[in-house]
């Protein structure tokens, strides 16, 4: 069976033999009739490819717009895809901003905290000096109640022997 549609490079007139209607003949036979003869195909060919060539034109210029607007659609929905980044972004935002105002008062506390620690290792800097001038002195101290302990005993047994002898001298003298 020979193809069903003619293609640009057969003659017009071969399209008559390609167009055909489907008759029913007595019987329940159907055949096949041509619906134009060899003498009208020139001007139908040329009203058919004049209407081919304006349909052809007017869908591609439908497609060129369809293409156009596909374009646009594209470029809206990378537009919408950027904004919805920005609005994922912004929707973070509150979060990130009490974690901020969250780390800001953490880092005010530490800094607070690290202050009265050093004020308060300034503080023990000086006790600790002031703990070894004081020790220092105590031993002086230590060292000078001890050369007095000494010394009181010294001048205990000094009186003690001078007691002792005011009384042999006492006696001495009265026994004179």
């Amino acid at each position: 069976m020979a193809s069903d549609v003619a293609t640009l490079s057969e003659p017009p007139w071969a399209m008559a033999m390609l167009i055909q209607q489907p008759v029913d003949a007595p019987g329940g036979v159907t055949s096949w009739k041509a619906e134009a003869g060899p003498s009208e195909l020139p001007a139908r060919w040329q009203r058919q490819s004049l209407e081919d060539g304006a349909q052809i034109r007017r869908l591609t210029q439908h497609n060129s717009h369809l293409e156009a607007e596909l374009a646009l659609l594209k470029q809206r929905l990378r537009q919408l895809e950027e904004e919805n980044l920005g609005l994922a972004a912004a929707a973070q935002r509150p979060d990130l901003e009490m974690k901020l105002e969250a780390a800001q008062s953490t880092n005010i506390r530490l800094e607070s905290e690290c202050r009265r620690l050093q004020a308060e290792s300034v503080r023990n800097a000086l006790l600790e000096s002031q703990q070894v001038d004081i020790a220092q002195s105590f031993e002086e101290l230590q060292g000078m109640v001890s050369q007095l302990v000494a010394r009181i005993g010294n001048l205990d047994a000094e009186r003690l022997r001078l007691s002792t002898e005011k009384v042999k001298a006492e006696a001495l003298v009265q026994s004179l």
